[in-house]
Parts: structure tokens; C-alpha cells; sequence
């Protein structure tokens, strides 16, 4: 939190405190349960502008996936190059 001769800016106190100036009295957790199916799949535009034409009717259409990104080849072979190994849940496959 930033410091200010004339106290703490009260934006700070309810957003961004980290608990320093509140304590915790209650929580929600709601609990669901696993879906009995996943899917993966991915879909290959054939340039960067349909990509972002495809996003923006996810976002008009209020679609709800559980993960959606949009990656340029470079930063797909990228990530491709640190995928994880199956033997071992910490260490990075660098090819």
C-alpha cells in the first residue's frame, strides 16, 4: 500500500489490502463435482485476424469455456517446447 502523509487511501483499505487492515469472518465455498467427460480440442484460423473475429463472437455470445486463448504460431511452438514431462509432474521437456 502506498504511503501517504494522510493515511491510507481509502480505495486501499477495501481493495488491494491484503488483509492488512481487515480480518476474515466468513467464506463461501461452493463445491462441484467433477464432469465425467473433459474434452480438449483446438482450432486452427487461417490468419490472426479470424482468430480475433472467432473470440469476439465467444465474448457476444456470453459462451462460458473453461479456457480459451488465442496464440500466434510462434508462441504456440513456444509453449509446445516447455510442455511437461509425464514422468515427472516438475520437470520441462525442452526441445
Amino acid at each position: 500500500m502506498p504511503r501517504l502523509s494522510s493515511g491510507p487511501d481509502i480505495n486501499q483499505i477495501f481493495l488491494g489490502s491484503e488483509g492488512t487492515l481487515g480480518v476474515i469472518t466468513e467464506a463461501v465455498v461452493k463445491v462441484r463435482p467433477l464432469p465425467e467427460v473433459r474434452r480438449y480440442g483446438a482450432l486452427v484460423f487461417p490468419n490472426f485476424e479470424t482468430g480475433v473475429k472467432f473470440m469476439h463472437e465467444v465474448a457476444m455470445r456470453r459462451m462460458q469455456p473453461a479456457s480459451i486463448r488465442l496464440v500466434d504460431p510462434m508462441q504456440f511452438r513456444f509453449g509446445q517446447a516447455l510442455k511437461v514431462c509425464s514422468t515427472h509432474p516438475l520437470s520441462i521437456a525442452i526441445s
